[in-house]
Parts: structure tokens; C-alpha cells; sequence
């Protein structure tokens, strides 16, 4: 969510409260709604509603670490109260641990993959040149220090001629 964040932050983030359930199915009806224009703000909100401490939550903790998110600004307009007896699912700290580190590491195995165009399938359409937002794929050749990783020439390849591997 950070780098989602930093490269375009939303307009803006709404969260419809109007019934939710919590760990063991209780439903409640706060009937509200949480928006905002900053998303970890929005976040923030919505652990206190739950009764979470929000530096709890990776997202948010990562959030302020990197100067996203000052919780003293944080304004809520209206009446606050957070849910009574809204339970989380067991061991949540250490599970959002568990869930972090796993994230990471997947996320590091999935930026080693590459686009890589398989020439027996390639028709020379061009559909990837065209739609390469950083200009790294001319006549289906890619060149690697300039492709981000996006994988849009995935998306558009008519043939499926080009695959993500290590």
C-alpha cells in the first residue's frame, strides 16, 4: 500500500460502515461512513474504531515511519465512538508479523521476474511497444534496465509471446 500510495495517491478513500462483522461474525451496525483523502489517515480512523492501537497495523506504522501519515492531523468530523466488544482474530500482532514478512518475500521473489518474449510466438504486432509506458520494448526486444516491471506487454500480447520467469 505505501508504494501504491506514493506513486498515485487516491483522490479519495471512502469506507461504508454501515454494518460490519468482526473475528467471530458479530455484526454491528455503526451506520457510518469514514472518508478522506489520504489513505493511512482513513486506515488510521478505522483501527480506533475497532479499538486497534494503529501503530499496530504494519501499514499504518510504515506509513508514519516514512513521514506519510501525522497522526496529530488526523480530523474527525463527527461523532466518534469506538465499537464495544469488536473482536480482532487471534493473535493479531503476530500474525500481521507472519503476514508482513511473507508479503516481502513474495513481493522480492515477484520483482525478479522479468518479461521475456518468446520469438516462436511473436507475430511482430507490436502491441507491447506501444503500450510500454517506460519505452523499453522496440520490435518486441526489451530492454531489461529500462523495463519497471509493469507487465502491461503481458496484458496486451495477442499471442501470449511474452511470460514473466526469472
Amino acid at each position: 500500500m505505501i508504494e501504491i500510495y506514493n506513486i498515485r495517491p487516491p483522490d479519495i478513500i471512502i469506507v461504508d460502515l454501515l454494518h460490519v462483522a468482526d473475528a467471530r461474525g458479530k455484526i454491528r451496525s455503526p451506520g457510518m461512513l469514514v472518508a478522506g483523502t489520504n489513505g493511512h489517515a482513513v486506515d488510521y480512523v478505522c483501527a480506533l474504531l475497532a479499538g486497534i492501537h494503529p501503530l499496530a497495523v504494519s501499514t499504518i506504522r510504515a506509513a508514519v515511519d516514512e513521514g506519510m501519515l501525522q497522526p496529530d492531523t488526523v480530523d474527525i468530523d463527527g461523532p466518534f465512538k469506538p465499537l464495544s466488544g469488536f473482536t480482532m482474530p487471534v493473535w493479531f500482532p503476530f500474525r500481521t508479523t507472519i503476514v508482513e514478512h511473507v508479503g516481502r518475500l513474495l513481493y522480492r521473489l515477484w520483482l525478479r521476474r522479468k518479461p521475456v518474449v518468446d520469438k516462436t510466438r511473436c507475430t511482430h504486432c507490436l502491441a507491447c511497444d506501444h503500450v510500454c509506458p517506460s519505452n523499453a520494448i522496440h520490435n518486441g526486444d526489451i530492454n531489461y534496465p529500462a523495463c519497471i516491471k509493469c507487465y502491461c506487454c503481458l496484458e496486451v500480447c495477442p499471442t501470449q509471446a511474452i511470460t514473466a520467469r526469472l
